[in-house]
């Protein structure tokens, strides 16, 4: 008996023919990895609101009940709706759906408003990786949103980028006439932004990136293992260093060479990280592709490194982690207040994913 997506497929040899039979699955009562069925909408919303305020950021303490409620209520919708989506497991959907903020941008309401406008979108999604696809290629158009880098941390919500591009000029037949208007962010920016997109349909998903690449020119040969172009894997016990976890002269060497050229992808970078058939896969923002397809990956990514919250590749969580590391944002270096996880592994070595 093979199991496939909803369907039962029992296969029966007779002879030379195989007999098919395809009866439908039972649906399932409950979330993956919970044991509140689907119809007890209430108790679902109740632990859901348990989530968001036992791991209820610092600088979130007074932010309303009435915007906690609102946030969870369409949560739980768009949890519900399609079939790609009640298959994300409990644990994911509390952690990558739910939240309502990705990093320390300022809180707005962009859920209801994101979930009427793109919910139609992928209402017939065949999949996360549809979903993603259809949202990735059409949302940017709604409001022309470009690109436009050197906007953290001025443009980083939702509101803020669609506020960035708005002109105002004087018209004597209307005080505030709009006469142009095309939004814009940085990588920063268009990444919440996609991020909350894909929440707001009940696509799990988190911001990933990099305080600074480390792909230079290749170093002398006399450059000893870890230097410019050769970065050297720390073992965990350099993992909690704050910058890079080259040795001190090999850094201030990186540091020189990285100061003396303008090359843009020596920069900080982020992008999106979503959940797709059991695996977190990436996308960039406004770069329509299919998934872990991006002019970052290969290469300068594969040579990032492990545990350096400098070099390393991390992702955003809403939930402490484990291991009690935090996501590097180099607009507010001394802020640790966001859980981070290392998955710089995951690029150096993508068939582990």
């Amino acid at each position: 008996m093979i199991r496939a997506g909803t369907a039962v497929i029992a296969m029966n040899y007779i002879g030379l023919a195989y007999i098919i039979t395809v009866a439908s699955a039972a649906p399932s009562c409950c979330p993956e990895g919970s044991n509140i069925p689907w119809s007890d909408t209430k108790q679902l919303k109740t632990k859901a609101t348990e989530f968001l305020l036992k791991h209820l950021p610092a600088m979130d303490a007074d932010l309303p009940m009435s915007y906690i409620k609102k946030n969870v209520d369409l949560a739980i919708m768009a949890y519900k709706t399609n079939k790609w989506s009640r298959a994300v497991p409990w644990k994911i959907f509390l952690n990558e759906v739910l939240p309502y903020a990705v990093v320390n941008e300022p809180r707005d309401e962009w859920r209801a408003m994101f979930n009427g406008l793109f919910a139609p979108m992928v209402a017939k999604a065949r999949s996360t990786n549809h979903a993603i696809q259809i949202l990735n290629e059409k949302i940017w158009a709604i409001w022309d949103v470009v690109f436009k880098g050197g906007q953290t941390p001025f443009i980083m919500s939702p509101m803020q980028v669609l506020s960035a591009g708005l002109t105002l000029e004087w018209n004597p037949n209307a005080p505030l006439n709009v006469s142009t208007y095309s939004a814009f962010a940085s990588c920063t920016g268009v990444s919440i932004f996609l991020v909350n997109a894909c929440r707001s349909v009940g696509i799990p998903a988190r911001m990933t990136g990099i305080a600074q690449w480390v792909h230079a020119y290749p170093p002398p040969a006399t450059s000893p293992p870890g230097a410019v172009g050769q970065p050297k894997k720390m073992g965990s016990a350099r993992r909690s260093c704050p910058g890079s976890c080259m040795e001190p002269d090999l850094n201030a060497k990186y540091q020189s060479r990285r100061l003396q050229t303008p090359d843009p992808e020596f920069a900080n970078h982020n992008w999106v990280s979503v959940w797709d058939n059991g695996i977190w896969s990436f996308t960039g923002a406004s770069e329509p592709d299919k998934l872990n397809h991006t002019w970052f990956f290969p290469d300068p990514a594969e040579y990032s490194i492990p545990g350096s919250y400098l070099n390393g590749i991390w992702s955003t969580s809403f939930a402490p982690v484990p291991a009690g590391t935090h996501y590097p944002m180099p607009w507010d270096w001394e802020n640790d207040s966001v859980p981070g996880v290392d998955v710089t592994e995951a690029y150096i070595n993508p068939g582990g994913r």
